[in-house]
Parts: C-alpha cells; sequence; structure tokens
C-alpha cells in the first residue's frame, strides 16, 4: 500500500476515534469525512485496494454504534394493505435511507435503523412493494418532505418489528414518535394531516363511492397474485382462467371512468383513488411478458380505451414517473421473487 492510502487509513482511524468520543451520528460522521481531505487522494488509492463496499461497510460500522432510538409503540390496524415476504406474502427487504429518490440497498437483519432526520417524515419501504409504492405516491403527490428507509422483507431487520409488529411495509413514522402502518391506512392520514393538495373529494358521498372503488380493487389484486403463484407452479388452465377474471376485474374501472368523462377519476389530474390502483395496473406488463400466449395485452387495452387512455396519462404525472420501475425489472424481480430468492437491490 502507498504512502497516501497508509495516511487516510490512519486518518479514518483517526475519525472513528473521533465519532466514537462525540457519539456522532452516521450522519455526522459522514459530514465531518466530506468536510475534510481524508477521501481526496488517498481515498481513491483506498477504493482501489479494497472495492466501494468498504466505503458502506465503514458507514454502516460507524451507524451501528451510535443509535439511540428508543421502541415505538405503534397503532394497530386490522387492514393487511402492505408488503411482506415471509411464507406465505411478499418479500420484505433491509433499510436504506433516501430522501425523494429510490434507494438500490435494503437493509436486513442485524442493521441499524437510521436516525430520523428533523422536519421529515419517514417511509418505510421496499423498493418493489406496490403497497408500499401507494405511500410514496401520496407522499410525493402533496410535495412532503421525507426520506426513504428501504427494507430486506426476507432477512428483516430487528427494529421493523419495534414499529409493525409484522414487520411490514409500508410504515410511518414521524419525528414526535407517531407510528402507522398499512398503506390505506398512511395515505389517508397523510391527506387529511397535511393541507395542501387535497387527494380526495370534500363531498363525503363522492368520497366514499371512490373508497368502494378502492375496496373492489382488492379483487383486482388477489387475481393478480393468483396468476403469479399459478406461472409458477407451472399451472396453466389455472393460469388461464385466472387471467380471464383479471380482465372481467378490470372491466368496472373501465365502465368508471366512461361514466365520469375524465381523463383521471379525479378528474383533470390523479387523485386518492387513482394512486391507490396505479401500482398493480404498472406491473401488467409483467403478464405479457410471463405468458404472451395466454395474456393478450393489446386486446385488453382495446377492450378498454378509457383505461389504457388513464394509464398513458398517469405514466405522464411527475409523482408517478418519480417512482415508476421499468417492465424489464419488475419482471426481473418477479422471477427472483417466485424462485424464492427476491432480490430487492436490483
Amino acid at each position: 500500500m502507498s504512502a497516501s492510502a497508509g495516511r487516510s487509513l490512519h486518518g479514518m482511524s483517526r475519525l472513528f476515534q473521533h465519532c466514537n468520543q462525540s457519539r456522532a451520528t452516521l450522519f455526522q460522521c459522514r459530514a465531518i469525512i466530506t468536510s475534510t481531505s481524508l477521501l481526496d487522494s488517498g481515498a481513491s488509492e483506498i477504493a482501489r485496494v479494497s472495492n466501494k463496499n468498504a466505503a458502506l461497510d465503514c458507514r454502516r460500522g460507524l451507524h451501528s454504534q451510535h443509535s439511540f432510538l428508543k421502541p415505538l409503540t405503534p397503532l394497530r390496524f386490522p387492514y393487511r394493505n402492505t408488503c411482506s415476504h415471509n411464507k406465505t406474502s411478499f418479500p420484505q427487504r433491509n433499510c436504506s435511507i433516501i430522501t425523494r429518490k429510490m434507494s438500490t440497498v435494503h437493509l436486513a437483519k442485524g442493521s441499524v435503523c437510521p436516525p430520523l432526520q428533523d422536519g421529515k417524515l419517514r417511509l418505510y419501504n421496499m423498493k418493489y412493494c406496490p403497497f408500499a409504492q401507494r405511500a410514496l405516491l401520496i407522499a410525493e403527490a402533496k410535495g412532503l418532505s421525507y426520506d426513504i428507509v428501504n427494507c430486506n422483507l426476507k432477512d428483516k431487520p430487528e427494529w421493523m418489528f419495534e414499529r409493525n409488529p409484522e414487520g411490514k411495509v409500508p410504515i410511518l413514522e414521524t419525528n414526535d414518535g407517531k407510528v402507522l402502518y398499512e398503506s390505506l391506512i398512511i395515505s389517508d392520514y397523510l391527506d387529511e394531516i397535511y393541507a395542501q393538495r387535497p387527494l380526495q373529494s370534500k363531498d363525503p358521498y363522492k368520497k366514499a363511492l371512490d373508497r368502494i372503488l378502492v375496496e373492489r380493487f382488492s379483487g383486482v389484486i388477489s387475481i393478480f397474485y393468483k396468476i403469479l403463484f399459478s406461472i409458477r407452479d407451472g399451472q396453466l388452465d389455472a393460469t388461464k382462467e385466472h387471467i380471464e377474471n383479471f380482465v372481467k376485474a378490470l372491466k368496472p374501472f373501465e365502465e368508471e371512468l366512461t361514466k365520469r368523462g375524465s381523463l383521471y377519476f379525479a378528474g383533470e389530474q390523479p387523485g386518492m383513488l387513482d394512486y391507490m390502483i396505479w401500482p398493480w395496473i404498472e406491473r401488467i406488463p409483467i403478464l405479457k411478458s410471463k405468458v404472451p400466449d395466454l395474456f393478450d395485452y393489446d386486446a385488453a387495452k382495446k377492450q378498454n380505451p378509457h383505461l389504457e387512455n388513464w394509464r398513458q396519462g398517469m405514466k405522464k404525472d411527475p409523482t408517478v414517473a418519480k417512482f415508476l420501475i421499468s417492465p424489464e425489472d419488475h419482471l426481473q424481480f418477479v422471477d427472483s421473487f417466485l424462485s424464492g430468492s427476491p432480490n430487492y437491490d436490483l
């Protein structure tokens, strides 16, 4: 190792001591790193000697020594609008902190939860979880300040259970100690607490009608996963039947858009209903890729012209575009999930 790398490593050691003595957080240490010359010329050589993961390990090491989060008492709700990748549900992910953009790193068992950031909501997430995507869409649509911690749902970090006893995402945590989970609960809460850009009608009757459609869409969600699992199990007859039921289940939404005469269910821009059903519409191309002989995607779009126009409009919405994942990446994740080894960090 060269002299410059040696000096940088020595500097790193001093930095760790400083962080330990001052009980600094990960973010404070990171600020110290970026404000010194430790990672200048010597850092590039360190990176060549080890690899880019060494820096991650280093930061995680710092972080693991400086977490003083107190156990929280989550609020319990009976709904199941969450992702969990146990034997009978969806995979779970490890968590990593980001601000208004998706992280590819998911924290797992043995990790330490990043400290909350002042003035920001915290959303615990899994990149490919459609239920967690609901909460992200609402927070983004309302222009809220938030950060995202991605969680590994198969090897769940212990601190997830302090926030949701079932270890599922999404989870909302606030700076004043409030914790909520379940996608519909979180979405409604954010819309009611923050006045900017209301996403639901002020008319109680219209709001109730939209909620009926959200609940009805649960049937679409159920059939969607039946299709995937029947594909996994090689049950082609069952897959064909589920696809037929899936197309039929979407028909009421085509009819509702026709009746309302607007591009979106909420009118001229997306609202709560639009965002609550979007994550699964985004994933429909998976079916086309998995069973092209059984699912005629082009025919389905022609049979539902208003729903197709809505889909195209949603893709152009800035909020949806922020978290939009390509069909190829969705397919790659689903393949890993169905194989029993979900890859959250694609």
